[in-house]
């Protein structure tokens, strides 16, 4: 089917001109990695006609990124959201997914394209210890550096000048805060009482109060050094990861986001079932927690 039509990099010459098309990732996550592949393929093809699928829930983002700017955006269904996960029927993104597929099929059929970025995998990929992000860029021919191997998201200086107009307002400074987001879908979650115990502690130590992300109206814990950041769009997020000291979150996607940047972080895996290697998001300063549930 759609791997017939799979762009083979080494196969095609720098002046290609004809369209490539892009299913970006549903989650936020998947989204800011999906931002390299993008990032890296369209460098290499400015002369490139580009489509990309993406999920309309992360609009802020996407325009950040210049190269999409110069693309033809097509939004599909949104994906079902962690808080909603079982509690109402939602369109899922695998049925979303196949829809796109056959939507590009049939028009590369009508005129010959390519598809950078579609779900392709490579069946060696857990034989090869290999993180999603090599594996996608593998099944492409694409080659990165291992600065290049970790998610994509430029800051422009008025974002980064406007979260710092944020950080004044609340006390903090850029570089003396530690940055934590400890919302995500319930089965990846930490309680809420761990989260307060490593707050204080890491205070206590340290002398850092905590800047700690959420949409409005979701719980957190109350406690002196923690100072709430919800309901803040994502640039501004993205830009406020992007000043902090350090970073701790669990598997979602604002850790992904903080994985753009050049700050340490702490993923906490609560589930415990991925191999090390397969532990994202990725990044060149990258600190994996031991299983929160084993807290002893």
């Amino acid at each position: 089917m759609i791997e017939s039509f799979k762009l083979c990099i080494p196969d095609v010459p720098e002046s290609y001109e004809g369209r490539l098309y892009f299913i970006l990732g549903p989650g936020l996550g998947d989204t800011v990695n999906d931002f390299r592949i993008l990032h890296e393929v369209l460098s290499r093809y400015p002369y490139a006609k580009s489509i990309v699928y993406a999920d309309p829930r992360w609009k802020g983002l996407y325009e950040l990124v210049p190269e999409l700017t110069k693309c033809v955006l097509r939004f599909y269904v949104p994906a079902p959201s962690g808080e909603l996960a079982g509690k109402r029927k939602e369109i899922s993104y695998s049925e979303t997914f196949l829809g796109i597929l056959e939507e590009i099929e049939t028009e590369i059929k009508e005129s010959p394209a390519f598809v950078a970025l579609g779900g392709f995998t490579c069946l060696d990929q857990l034989a090869k210890k290999e993180q999603s992000l090599l594996t996608k860029a593998r099944s492409i021919g694409l080659s990165l550096s291992p600065e290049q191997c970790r998610p994509f998201l430029p800051l422009s200086n008025l974002l980064l000048e406007e979260a710092q107009e944020f950080l004044c307002s609340q006390g903090l400074q850029p570089g003396h805060y530690i940055a934590m987001a400890p919302q995500t879908w319930a089965d990846k979650a930490w309680e809420l009482s761990c989260w307060q115990k490593l707050s204080l502690d890491a205070y206590e130590k340290h002398q850092l109060p905590v800047l700690v992300f959420g949409v409005e109206g979701c719980e957190i814990w109350e406690s002196p050094e923690v100072c709430p950041a919800l309901g803040l769009s994502l640039p501004l997020v993205a830009a406020l990861l992007a000043h902090a000291r350090c970073f701790v979150g669990l598997d979602s996607g604002l850790t992904h986001i903080a994985a753009c940047f050049d700050i340490p972080i702490v993923v906490m895996q609560a589930q415990g079932k991925f191999p090390p290697f397969l532990v994202e998001p990725h990044s060149c300063l990258l600190y994996t927690s031991p299983s929160p549930r084993d807290r002893g």
